[in-house]
């Protein structure tokens, strides 16, 4: 747009608010470690500001759920513009009115901060769509009132570990070598699931570990102990 000893090109202005919008999670990522004055915001001035919130606004009305998420998170602190409750009210609506899972993940996040059941709800409506920050908030006991039902938490562990995360099939590893210690089955609901049974599940996906995280050392080093114990 001119300025800083270049000539006014509006298309490459185009261009590069383009890139902003989005690549807004690195972004906000950017700014995480480089706060204050150093950040990407904290670099813009009045007038890129103005221009980046007119350029969130458009890509919002397009339905992008990156920049209706910044918007809500905008108009909730104030940030770049005048603080208004209602207004992040209204793009946190819009992010459940999309049905993409990490706007509706976002928006329950927000409800349960405020204690609404309803977030939860949209949490698990997520989770349903195999959104895997969702699947692993609900992995966590915390998020359910500490509930007690160790097999709701295993389903969730359950369900990201058959997408191929490592964090998901760590946890279900883990359960399975419990299991085997204290014959408790967490996934069926029957106790004393036969002991090979519990071992061809942790071969399985101790294996499966391997694939999924192929250069580090721990996968492999349970797949030996496995082959110790005379399991595979």
């Amino acid at each position: 747009e001119g300025g800083h000893g270049l000539s006014v090109n509006l298309e490459k202005a185009d261009h590069y608010e383009n890139i902003v919008t989005n690549n807004f999670f690195a972004l906000m990522d950017f700014e995480s470690n480089f706060p204050g004055p150093l950040s990407i915001y904290g670099l813009m001035t009045a007038k890129e500001q103005k221009a980046l919130i007119q350029r969130l606004e458009k890509s919002a009305k397009a339905g992008f759920v990156p920049a209706i998420m910044e918007l809500s998170r905008r108009y909730e602190v104030g940030d770049g513009v005048i603080k208004n409750e209602a207004k992040a009210a209204q793009y946190l609506a819009q992010l459940q009115a999309t049905g993409a899972p990490e706007g509706i993940f976002i928006a329950g996040l927000k409800l349960s901060e405020k204690q609404d059941p309803q977030g939860k709800v949209l949490i698990e409506n997520a989770a349903s769509q195999d959104y895997l920050p969702a699947i692993h908030w609900l992995s966590e006991s915390s998020n359910h009132d500490w509930n007690q039902d160790a097999s709701i938490i295993a389903g969730y562990e359950l369900q990201g570990a058959k997408l191929g995360d490592a964090r998901s099939i760590q946890a279900v590893i883990d359960r399975l070598w419990r299991e085997r210690r204290d014959s408790l089955s967490w996934w069926s609901g029957d106790e004393g699931r036969p002991t090979k049974v519990i071992e061809e599940d942790l071969f399985t996906w101790v294996n499966k570990q391997t694939e999924v995280m192929p250069n580090a050392a721990k996968p492999f080093v349970a797949l030996s102990q496995l082959y110790r114990l005379g399991i595979g």
